[in-house]
């Protein structure tokens, strides 16, 4: 179970601020990093927990969101994959005005149909 949780979330102290920054970002490398680990073991429902919580930790962070693609792909997936790539896609327009990188809009190229 990977619980999401702010390191003293009500204080705004200069030292926790920093601090609550810092575990936000070793929480999120850590999960992707898992993620990664587990999807190279084949263990593939493991690695998409790790994937999924990263994502849901930080929506528009794009190396979780590809994670989540790769690890959909990985498992035979591809409408799921697509799906994910369709709502990061759409989330990071609506936010931002941006489009995903050519990395991940890649992961979902060769399942769209021509013609």
């Amino acid at each position: 179970l990977v619980e999401r949780g702010e390191l003293l979330p009500d204080w705004e102290d200069e030292w926790v601020v920093a601090d609550r920054e810092r575990y936000r970002l070793l929480r999120l490398e850590a999960l992707e990093r898992a993620a990664l680990a587990l999807m190279e073991g084949r263990q593939l429902g493991d690695a998409l927990i790790a994937a999924l919580a990263a994502a849901q930790a930080e929506p528009l962070r794009e190396s979780a969101r590809r994670l989540v693609v790769q690890v959909q792909v990985a498992q035979g997936n591809v409408a799921e994959a697509i799906r994910s790539y369709c709502g990061y896609e759409s989330l990071l327009r609506e936010e931002l005005g941006l489009q995903p990188s050519h990395v991940i809009a890649e992961l979902i190229e060769p399942f769209h149909r021509t013609g």
